[in-house]
C-alpha cells in the first residue's frame, strides 16, 4: 500500500512538473498543489515552486464543522440517511 502511494504520488509530481514547465514562461498562472506526505516531495520540484506555504492542522472545531457540514451535504443529496438517535435518561 504504501509503495503504491508512493508511485501515485511520483506520478503527480511529475506530472505538476511537466505543467510548471509550460506554463512556467507565463506570468500569470497559479498552479496550487497539497501533500500529506511532505517528506518525499521531490527537491526539484520545490525548488521550480517562486511559492511554499506549510499550512497546519485545521483546529478541532475547524474539524467538526468541516465534517458537519460534509455529512449534511451527503444527506442533502441523498447519499447517507441520517439517523438521530435520542437517549432519554
Amino acid at each position: 500500500m504504501l509503495l503504491y502511494s508512493l508511485l501515485l504520488l511520483l506520478l503527480l509530481l511529475m506530472m505538476m512538473m511537466m505543467m510548471m514547465m509550460m506554463f512556467g514562461r507565463h506570468a500569470n498562472v497559479l498552479i496550487l498543489t497539497t501533500s500529506n506526505i511532505t517528506g518525499v516531495i521531490d527537491v526539484a520540484f520545490l525548488d521550480r515552486a517562486d511559492v511554499r506555504q506549510y499550512i497546519g492542522l485545521p483546529s478541532s472545531g475547524a474539524i467538526y464543522q468541516i465534517f458537519h457540514s460534509c455529512l449534511l451535504e451527503l444527506v442533502r443529496v441523498s447519499h447517507v440517511m441520517l439517523v438521530v438517535l435520542v437517549l432519554l435518561v
